[in-house]
């Protein structure tokens, strides 16, 4: 099975993933696995129009590069969850386990008074899904919670770069 990856590789998280996919293959013999190492906004590289793979995982960073991939006729899965209505399968973390996690932590230091804080709505949709269920779950355990939204494009620029 071959597998392209385009996961920008300056990031914590997504260096897990990379970490992660290499495990993954070294406990399952007969996966290979391309990748070039790339930061956000870097352009696909040239070799992706000639390859011959079976499905490509990816952190699309804009609809740009979500063009980009679909083009290949190729299976792709998202892994960022940046952009809504791509049409393709996604993984990402359990946005509601996140944000009863942040409330728990919270709660065990003794907070009773909470906040939020998002990217303004449509921006970001998995921080506005944690934002919803922090503030969800807050007031339903009976605590006050205030959400304060961020300025547009204020979230690493997610609006702006997600329209390329």
């Amino acid at each position: 099975v071959r597998v392209a990856l385009f996961i920008e590789a300056t990031r914590t998280y997504a260096r897990g993933l990379i970490r992660g996919i290499g495990r993954y293959c070294r406990e399952h013999p007969g996966w290979s696995v391309a990748f070039t190492p790339q930061g956000p906004g870097d352009p696909l590289p040239a070799w992706l129009s000639g390859w011959r793979g079976h499905g490509i995982l990816a952190r699309i960073e804009n609809r740009r590069m979500a063009r980009a991939l679909l083009r290949t006729g190729l299976p792709v899965v998202d892994l960022r969850r940046l952009l809504p209505g791509l049409g393709v399968p996604s993984i990402g973390p359990n946005d509601e386990a996140v944000a009863r996690m942040a409330l728990e932590h919270l709660r065990e230091r003794g907070f009773r008074r909470f906040g939020a804080y998002g990217a303004p709505p449509g921006e970001h949709p998995s921080m506005d899904a944690r934002v919803a269920h922090f503030e969800r779950l807050a007031r339903t355990a009976g605590f006050e919670c205030r959400v304060l939204r961020g300025l547009a494009g204020g979230f690493s620029g997610a609006a702006r770069d997600a329209q390329e």
